[in-house]
């Protein structure tokens, strides 16, 4: 299997995974609204929940969407340069990516191991695994970057993503 097939599959799954996450985040929040306004109760565990799946959409769209060179960007003046320029800069965003993607998944591991015992208040989920996204996604994101570069170098990176 070709690293370029490998990515496609992990943009897959990163992709299904957030979109059962958005269900379920509608479904919950549709099921709050159901259960206060005709039966009167509160589920207090709803937004804890909500919270949860927020905290993993977010964290792993990031490497999704550097799969698909969807970062958000303004490229008004970018598209005026000349392709060397533009080339140039595309290669000093991915080295920023790259750069707070390592800052922050270093910062996750080496105080992942303060969360201990602690976690969430209602649902009791363990906070490395409530937090577990801000880990995972930009270590994820460290690995499409580095292999973003490396296609850059090789010249397999097309004018039409940068």
């Amino acid at each position: 299997m070709s690293i370029s097939r490998l990515f496609r599959a992990l943009r897959v799954v990163l992709e299904s995974l957030q979109g059962v996450g958005l269900i379920t985040i509608v479904v919950l929040i549709l099921m709050s609204i159901i259960m206060r306004n005709f039966f009167g109760l509160g589920l207090v565990w709803i937004f804890e929940a909500t919270g949860f799946l927020m905290v993993w959409i977010v964290f792993l769209g990031a490497p999704r969407n550097l799969i698909d060179h969807g970062e958000i960007r303004v490229d008004t003046f970018v598209q005026m340069m000349g392709p060397k320029v533009r080339r140039g800069l595309w290669l000093f965003q991915k080295l920023i990516v790259l750069l707070v993607s390592i800052v922050v998944t270093y910062y996750f591991y080496r105080h992942a191991e303060k969360f201990g015992g602690l976690a969430s208040p209602t649902l009791k989920i363990p906070q490395i695994i409530f937090y577990g996204a801000v880990g995972i996604g930009p270590a994820l994101a460290v690995v499409v970057t580095l292999w973003q570069l490396v296609e850059f170098f090789k010249g397999n990176i097309s004018d039409e993503w940068i």
